[in-house]
């Protein structure tokens, strides 16, 4: 599993001094490619974030439900991953079972693409394959996908396809 440290886009930012439990900012800020205090703002407005907490899971699903978002001045749409996208079926004995995929079997299936991820009361974000997240947590790969909402940025801002 590769990982990428989270905590590149706090470089300059005048709020991140002695913030902690920011991994919902920290997940915004790099899946939508936008600085640190652009997404605290955000989380700070439209999740009731409070400084130095958490944010609820309820107030992650309510807001990132209603689809388009718009974080500072980039927009995009969050997609909900549901049923099989987030869970893996077995068939036991001729019982089929579904259990939460983890986070190394949802990198898996899903190679391509921005994702922000909800494991027990953390956040992260896969994009394009690749772990981005606090350093040292690349070794808890079997960490148990809650939910996950796939990123998909509206206008310019998405990558340019090149020929050579």
């Amino acid at each position: 599993m590769i990982l990428q440290s989270s905590s590149k886009v706090k470089k300059g930012s005048k709020f991140a001094k002695g913030e902690g439990n920011d991994c919902v900012v920290l997940a915004i800020a790099n899946a939508m490619g936008v600085d640190y205090d652009t997404a605290h703002t955000y989380a700070r407005r439209q999740l009731n974030r409070r400084d130095g907490r958490g944010v609820m899971d309820v107030n992650i699903h309510s807001e990132f439900g209603k689809g388009n978002i718009k974080v500072g001045d980039k927009e995009a749409t969050f997609t909900q991953m549901l049923g099989l996208q987030i869970k893996n079926r077995y068939v036991v004995k001729g019982e089929t079972i579904d259990r939460q995929k983890t986070l190394k079997s949802f990198i898996q299936s899903h190679p391509k693409g921005t994702y922000i991820v909800l494991v027990a009361r953390h956040a992260l974000v896969v994009k394009d394959g690749i772990l981005i997240d606090h350093p040292g947590l690349e070794f808890k790969p079997t960490r148990k996908v809650q939910a996950a909402y796939e990123v998909s940025l509206k206008g310019s801002y998405q990558k340019q396809l090149t020929l050579f």
